[in-house]
């Protein structure tokens, strides 16, 4: 939990007094309504600049129609937690009438703050935020300070209330690395992320207590640090195997990173499973299509897109932001690359495309011929 202090904020009357005009003069200049000289426009301006003063968004929605536009910020749409989620999202926010405005963004804090301020400068009804919020914290206090609708997903921060949170992380992880310890591993690898998120520290917790249920000793050495793309598992895999040349399993953080690391092994001539044996987690579609097909951890990604969804709906009718807790365990989605050989179930694309089916999370299970 973050508990960072907010500085005082500026006032509307702050920015009239420091500008020499009436607060009527500033609140024309702030929501473009009325005349403005073009000097005086320019102080107020100015005054606005030298104070970080914003707008009350509420004050604001009184004066402009009300957005019926929604925003959403996604870390990186290449993985496929994030774009089913985003379809339960938008499908979610249509069934209500209103739209949806993604902004993909890596995971560098400047960036992320841009693409926050962008959405609430274009006035925006509120904004979903899927991604990190580290080093933009006092940005989305700020915000939320100010009324602004924010619905945080996997995150936790103070002073915004509004937070989506799944417990199956911590429990999804002991699982995976319990699987790989069924099946004979003992030198098994955590691919996580370079800032290591909320979601990263449960998924850690849950590979450790697996550890040490089966009295393996946890190797920090072990957790590699990787970006979230394909590279970054490939990279992250050919690190991991120059200095631990002994793996024999790896748990890895995301089904896109875990295509990755497949990718390099088939090019070494690695076995999987046979020498090496991965799990990743999310379930995505390019689980059930890449060669061999991967062990991974199903999330209740439509549930989670909905609750944002409604959360925020919700406080733009008035209600306050509150926590809401997703209960659905996990499940392991059994593929070629932790038991090849095995009649084993797995997801195969629908007959209409690759996409996810109609309730975003399911698909028939049938067995490999």
């Amino acid at each position: 939990m973050c508990s960072n202090r907010l500085p005082k904020q500026s006032t509307l009357s702050d920015v009239a007094a420091l500008a020499g005009v009436s607060a009527q003069t500033v609140s024309r200049v702030v929501n473009r309504t009325g005349v403005v000289a073009q000097e005086t426009r320019a102080r107020v301006e100015q005054a606005i600049a030298e104070l970080g003063y914003r707008p009350n968004s509420v004050a604001r929605s009184l004066v402009n129609r009300q957005s019926k536009t929604l925003g959403l910020i996604v870390t990186d749409f290449a993985q496929g937690f994030f774009p089913d989620t985003t379809r339960t999202i938008e499908r979610e926010a249509a069934e209500h009438g209103y739209a949806v405005y993604m902004v993909t963004v890596s995971d560098d804090a400047q960036r992320i703050r841009t693409a926050f301020d962008r959405l609430r400068d274009d006035r925006f009804a509120g904004v979903i935020v899927n991604t990190s919020t580290a080093g933009y914290e006092i940005d989305l206090q700020r915000a939320a300070s100010e009324g602004f609708p924010i619905v945080l997903v996997h995150e936790e921060l103070a002073g915004v209330p509004a937070v989506i949170h799944w417990s199956g992380f911590r429990t999804g992880a002991r699982m995976a690395v319990e699987h790989l310890i069924s099946i004979g591993r003992r030198q098994i690898a955590f691919l996580a992320t370079p800032n290591m998120t909320l979601i990263d520290q449960d998924k850690l917790t849950g590979y450790r207590e697996a550890l040490a249920e089966a009295q393996l000793p946890f190797d920090p050495s072990l957790v590699v640090k990787s970006p979230r793309d394909f590279q970054g598992g490939y990279v992250a895999m050919a690190d991991l195997l120059l200095r631990h040349a002994d793996v024999d399993a790896c748990f890895v953080a995301s089904d896109v990173r875990a295509v990755g690391v497949l990718r390099y092994l088939a090019l070494h001539g690695i076995d999987v499973p046979g020498e090496i044996a991965i799990v990743a987690f999310g379930a995505s579609t390019m689980a059930s299509m890449v060669t061999p097909s991967l062990s991974t951890i199903r999330v209740p990604r439509r549930l989670i897109g909905q609750l944002a969804v409604q959360s925020l709906l919700e406080m733009l009718g008035g209600a306050p932001g509150t926590p809401r807790h997703v209960h659905q365990q996990p499940e392991l989605v059994l593929g070629e690359s932790s038991l090849a050989g095995r009649n084993l179930p797995t997801r195969l694309p629908t007959a209409a495309g690759l996409g996810p089916d109609r309730d975003g999370d399911r698909r028939e299970a049938v067995p490999l011929q």
